[in-house]
């Protein structure tokens, strides 16, 4: 009977260390999961805001499950070894201590884990752990839903920029040191009235495809959180900037074509004016040092300027027909 006892005994130790092990490893993939696929529409205006709270709340909650996941387990196991055992259940207190020990390692995990908004939160400089930094993240998004204070209007420039969070997966010596890419955050980074940042989903990365980098806009920033609250008086538009920063007009009166000046022009780079008549190409005057240009009207001219950007040959103006 001893015997056969104490095999039941260890039989049920196995099952629970079985059970616990397994179901942790379950809840941590099925919460990663979670919080990967969930993704927010916008980060921009108030609709953002919800959205940022909504993701940091989700992912807090997501961190306390794993925390908690071996204790969770470890109950749950004994209450269904107590149930096929057909045995009173009562509670143990070797199994909660069991548990909690248990929890220590996956908080030390789950403190460290990335948390999606490292990109505002160096931008706020928030400190400590990234639950910590998430955390302070959360309280300035409430004091911009609930404050009616003034936001950041800043006329800039912006550019569309990502970066990854990367996790070292083996060291042995540095030529076989690979990297596994985890996490992809995007975010605008502002220059001219001030060098900051501020983060975006990847929905407004690709609807702001056309913004150019020596065209100004009006960016409204909340105070607290460092989001955006408006960009040019609105939501983040699908922007074509490169079109908009010159502006050619023709007078019949001296057969004169003429440009606006950008500020910012002196470093452009390959700054051209495009004619073309009947539909073909016939010349292509460089741009940089004149704002003026004589030219026969008739015979369906069409004439824009070009300019070399990012690697490309992109528009920079309307296109004038005369």
């Amino acid at each position: 009977m001893k015997n056969k006892k104490k095999k039941d005994d260890t039989d049920g130790i196995v099952y629970e260390l079985c059970f616990c092990l397994f179901g942790t490893a379950l809840i941590h993939v099925l919460l990663a999961g979670v919080s990967r696929i969930h993704g927010a529409p916008t980060y921009v205006g108030r609709e953002g805001l919800l959205a940022v709270r909504q993701t940091i709340l989700l992912f807090l909650l997501s961190r306390i499950c794993i925390m908690f996941a071996p204790l969770l387990c470890l109950l749950i196991s004994g209450f269904v070894v107590h149930l096929f055992r057909h045995k009173k259940l009562r509670p143990s207190r070797k199994r909660l201590l069991t548990g909690l020990v248990l929890c220590l390692p996956m908080c030390l995990f789950a403190a460290s884990h990335r948390n999606g908004f490292e990109v505002q939160c160096g931008q706020n400089g928030c400190r400590g752990f990234r639950s910590m930094q998430l955390l302070h993240l959360l309280s300035d998004v409430q004091k911009d839903l609930h404050e009616a204070e003034a936001p950041n209007v800043l006329t800039v420039s912006a550019e569309r920029k990502y970066r990854y969070e990367q996790y070292r997966r083996s060291s042995r010596g540095h030529a076989n040191r690979i990297k596994l890419t985890k996490y992809r955050e995007d975010y605008l980074q502002f220059s001219g009235g001030a060098d900051c940042t501020a983060q975006i989903t990847h929905a407004d990365y690709q609807r702001a495809a056309g913004i150019c980098t020596f065209a100004e806009h009006q960016i409204a920033l909340y105070p607290h959180s460092g989001f955006i609250q408006s960009f040019d008086g609105g939501a983040l538009p699908e922007l074509h900037d490169c079109e908009t920063l010159f502006t050619l007009t023709y007078s019949y009166e001296d057969n004169m074509l003429r440009r606006t000046v950008h500020p910012r022009e002196m470093q452009m780079r390959s700054l051209t004016l495009v004619e073309e008549r009947c539909g073909e190409i016939v010349c292509q005057i460089a741009a940089e040092k004149t704002t003026e240009q004589w030219m026969d009207a008739g015979l369906n001219t069409r004439v824009w300027l070009e300019m070399l950007y990012e690697g490309q040959t992109v528009r920079v103006s309307n296109i004038l027909e005369f």
